[in-house]
């Protein structure tokens, strides 16, 4: 079971119905939580960046988390964002929102980096 290091369980889904277990959650922020690291430290855990960037960093991390937890309801049926429409389709449009909000970010934070040189 991943123990949560940057974001809380209650911080995630982002402005979405909250229909997910502890366990769904932790899976999500596994996922996310290690792409932040790959992306932004090498697969270095993340502590001691710029005070400046943490709130940001966790901002990307519930997006991308929230992007994991929408695409882990596969089925058109499931319970799970089931005001997001009736098919397949509709959710991954929706979880490609969320990612590409990560993207961006992260982007972002790249750039500050070479910035900071």
């Amino acid at each position: 079971m991943h123990e949560p290091q940057y974001v809380e369980l209650s911080d995630i889904p982002v402005q979405i119905p909250d229909d997910y277990t502890d366990s769904e959650k932790q899976d999500a922020l596994e996922v996310a939580e290690a792409e932040a690291e790959l992306d932004l430290n090498d697969g270095k855990e993340l502590h001691g960046v710029p005070d400046e960037l943490e709130p940001k960093i966790r901002t990307a991390i519930k997006q991308l988390a929230t992007a994991e937890l929408i695409k882990s309801s596969e089925s058109p049926s499931d319970v799970t964002l089931r005001d997001l429409g009736n098919d397949g389709a509709t959710k991954r449009d929706f979880a490609e929102q969320y990612s590409e909000q990560y993207e961006t970010l992260i982007a972002r934070f790249g750039q500050y980096a070479l910035d900071q040189r």
